[in-house]
């Protein structure tokens, strides 16, 4: 996309992320790491709260995309401990929250088996199993599930619930 795109599409990358902030300030408390290049790791206070954050993010990303150059995040959900050091989020569950977001398809959010176990019934939202899928640096294979397209346009309503991790990519 950089190649495609050039120095509008890291001006663009900073704006989206900056209305991720918000989508999450309205799921729930997102902090924003890592926002070098075309991605960004946030952390979350729940599963729930970074699926509510992915739905309404894709959803306004959709309708920003009706009116000029299409972008689109991938974005990948796990739940797991992290370790903040300065403005660095780190550890296992960000490593397999970037390996899911790789696996997701563009316009698509992909969520771990535990992310789904703490999501439940919470949300309005429907889910494709995509079996287990081995990923590279991670030595167990990983339960992958994708939130249904036609249940994107939904918007939950907030909840708060524990856990964290994000991570998307446009």
């Amino acid at each position: 996309m950089l190649k495609r795109y050039g120095d509008r599409a890291l001006e663009e990358s900073a704006v989206r992320a900056d209305e991720l902030a918000l989508a999450g300030d309205d799921a729930g408390a997102a902090r924003i790491f890592n926002t070098a290049g075309d991605s960004a790791v946030a952390d979350f206070a729940s599963a729930v709260d970074a699926v509510q954050c992915a739905v309404a993010v894709q959803a306004a990303i959709a309708t920003q995309n009706a009116g000029g150059t299409p972008m689109q995040f991938r974005i990948g959900v796990h739940v797991g401990d992290v370790i903040v050091d300065g403005s660095n989020l780190l550890g296992d569950s960000v490593n397999i929250a970037a390996r899911l977001e790789a696996l997701a398809k563009p316009g698509s959010i992909y969520v771990s088996a535990p992310a789904r176990d703490h999501i439940g019934n919470k949300l309005p939202l429907a889910f494709d199993d995509l079996g287990d899928q081995q990923v590279k640096n991670i030595p167990q294979a990983i339960q992958v599930y994708r939130v249904q397209a036609e249940t994107l346009a939904a918007k939950p309503s907030p909840t708060n619930h524990r856990s964290p991790c994000c991570r998307f990519r446009i």
